[in-house]
């Protein structure tokens, strides 16, 4: 039916530079929502997810994306927004999660287009992310848009860490064309 979810697909890694989710996207759907529980291997890093064309990770300037996030710390809460046009990579958390495996950042991604070569791959997430102390002292939720400014069709995505490995479980899910 219209509308339904079917999972695709499922991905792991245990250190490792990247997980990635390649040769799944079909004309069955238009839209995919991708469900992730990742941390990374190095404690003070970003989050990221990077297209891939034709199997090969894309790391072009051709990246935009903004974000903004709600933080509570030590009694305090306090926003923060984030975004780049012309970035190697969508980031989709904060920028110093903690590599503690207890407290992975966990979210969702709506991932549109990625077949077309008429429009802009688009992408939407929002996910619980730590910061970097070994038992972090604030917890997060960040909401990103962003969109990827080529009309060159996509294979997959890879999830990574900026600044290490990657520890982590990512479904794919292809929503029904109707």
């Amino acid at each position: 039916p219209s509308g339904a979810m079917k999972l695709l697909h499922t991905s792991t890694g245990s250190n490792v530079s990247s997980i990635d989710i390649n040769g799944y996207f079909t004309s069955d759907y238009d839209h995919y929502k991708l469900i992730y529980s990742v941390y990374g291997a190095s404690n003070n890093t970003d989050t990221v997810v990077r297209i891939m064309q034709s199997g090969s990770v894309v790391s072009s300037s051709n990246y935009w994306y903004a974000g903004m996030g709600m933080y509570r710390a030590s009694g305090d809460t306090s926003a923060n927004t984030a975004g780049s046009n012309g970035a190697s990579y969508w980031r989709i958390s904060s920028d110093d999660n903690t590599n503690n495996a207890q407290y992975p950042t966990t979210g969702e991604m709506l991932l549109s287009n990625p077949l077309s070569t008429t429009h802009n791959i688009t992408m939407t997430t929002t996910n619980i992310g730590y910061n970097s102390a070994s038992t972090p002292n604030a917890i997060r939720v960040w909401t990103y848009a962003g969109q990827y400014v080529d009309t060159g069709a996509s294979s997959g995505v890879s999830f990574q860490y900026d600044g290490g490995n990657i520890y982590g479980t990512i479904r794919l899910y292809g929503i029904v064309n109707s």
